[in-house]
């Protein structure tokens, strides 16, 4: 006989009446879910790799779908990413709140089975308005996980010293898994169908999804309690004189449904006020907002023009897809190495000193991309700078969860986020009219200094958490 002990302890003290005598007879599976389960970082990583493998194998296999087998004209391409950015920059924060106020876990599951369902979805519907439908369903399933999966594993391996390392191992990781999962879609929508191609992808998701609803734990989570206010001016506030007298009990017959809701929409509201307060009381996660809308308003030009600029420079013409993908996985290549090298130049802990490096060496790679006129080099300059910008996200992520508050760690993150979207649709839009009025070299310009001036900004911080650290949740 021995104890087994159900449900989560957030403080480390198993809650009396949580543990139950077991025989000693075990279940074949039990020592494989055992292993599975007591190992965060290895939930993390697997699942990582192949949420990242499987959304760069869609993206490319759905551009090739849209553009040549639906033939989508450009105006109608321009909408469904415009339809899905909006629902990534709305949904961001909302989102990152339900996770910190109800659970990480589920956060991720509900996560990977929206995103893999709207893939399956983008996938065999034809008709423009179900196509929007499926990007702004992907676009609010994908922030369900963004920002919860770092919360989850720092909690889960006690802090975000231990995690730091974790998250600089799988982006490395998935800059390698990047190159075989695009060269993969390709050919298996060759071999077999475009739709074929995408639905795989969301089944792969999928499934990913059911089984971590299964194995993945959430030991650490720090539940956060409702107040007495939020009780007695909530549920009971909705109760008759005889719920009231029942001690609140009664409360279920005529106001449960009222109170429940008040008390979760008073507890939302906590803990989105709670998250501001960490992001905005610490001068690290300031100058980090900074530093992300810097690079989100110069990335984006170079993002939109990067091909108009090799085609001025001469580049042969070739099938625009075949271009993305040959660029996508060089610019992964050069990501895994730079990232690898970055680490162990910089270590654990000095995040900011990479991101400042790494920021600075894009914009001459933006530069030399916009500046200068021989088709080579250009075209070497762009596949460093997208590489060097990839080897920055995962610093900003561990800057960001180094000062984050465990109670709103994916509140924090999602602001962190929200910042770099505001940048890149800011950006995008203002460097586009400054390209449409002068050139695009001019506007590549511009883009490289900005992408200057948030290395300039990362270069502020002191690594001062500021009373982030002393964020209290109820």
């Amino acid at each position: 006989m021995g104890l087994r002990c159900e449900g989560p302890s957030p403080v480390g003290v198993v809650p009396a009446g949580s543990c139950r005598e077991t025989s000693g007879h075990r279940h074949p599976t039990d020592d494989y879910r055992s292993t599975v389960t007591r190992d965060p970082a290895r939930l993390y990583l697997w699942s990582g790799l192949l949420w990242y493998g499987a959304l760069r194998a869609y993206w490319v296999s759905l551009v090739v779908r849209l553009t040549i087998q639906l033939e989508l004209p450009s105006l109608q391409l321009v909408l469904l990413g415009t339809a899905m950015e909006a629902a990534l920059l709305l949904a961001e924060v909302p989102t990152g709140v339900i996770a910190d106020r109800f659970s990480r876990k589920w956060s991720i599951v509900i996560g990977f089975l929206g995103v893999g369902g709207a893939q399956i979805a983008a996938g065999v519907v034809e008709t423009f308005p179900l196509l929007v439908a499926s990007q702004i369903v992907w676009g609010i399933a994908f922030t369900f996980r963004s920002g919860a999966d770092t919360a989850w594993v720092t909690d889960e391996l006690g802090g975000p010293d231990e995690a730091e390392g974790l998250i600089l191992r799988l982006a490395r990781r998935q800059q390698v898994v990047a190159i075989g999962a695009i060269a993969g879609g390709a050919v298996l929508g060759r071999l077999t169908s475009l739709t074929t191609s995408v639905v795989v992808t969301g089944l792969l998701l999928i499934g990913a999804g059911l089984l971590l609803a299964v194995v993945m734990p959430e030991t650490g989570f720090p539940r956060p309690a409702a107040t007495t206010s939020e009780i007695g001016d909530g549920a009971m506030s909705d109760a008759g004189p005889s719920d009231a007298a029942d001690g609140g009990a009664g409360a279920g017959r005529g106001g449960t449904i009222g109170g429940g809701l008040v008390i979760a929409t008073r507890g939302l509201a906590s803990t989105l006020s709670a998250g501001a307060r960490a992001t905005l009381g610490s001068r690290s996660l300031r100058v980090l907002l900074v530093v992300l809308i810097l690079s989100g308003l110069g990335s984006e030009a170079v993002d939109r023009l990067d091909i108009r600029r090799l085609g001025d420079l001469g580049l042969a013409e070739l099938d625009e897809v075949v271009l993305v993908g040959v660029i996508a996985m060089a610019e992964a290549l050069v990501g895994a190495a730079v990232l690898w090298l970055t680490q162990r130049r910089f270590g654990t802990g000095r995040s900011a000193d990479a991101m400042a490096t790494l920021l600075a060496a894009s914009a001459i790679g933006i530069a030399v991309l916009g500046l200068v006129a021989v088709l080579p080099v250009a075209a070497a300059g762009l596949v460093v700078q997208g590489g060097l910008r990839q080897a920055a996200a995962p610093f900003a992520t561990a800057w960001a969860n180094a000062n984050a508050p465990s109670t709103v760690r994916a509140t924090v993150h999602s602001f962190v986020e929200q910042a770099n979207s505001v940048g890149e649709i800011t950006g995008g839009v203002l460097l586009g009219l400054v390209a449409a009025a002068s050139t695009v070299p001019t506007a590549m310009a511009v883009s490289a200094l900005l992408m200057l001036g948030a290395a300039t900004a990362a270069t502020r911080d002191r690594g001062d958490p500021g009373p982030s650290g002393a964020i209290e949740l109820r």
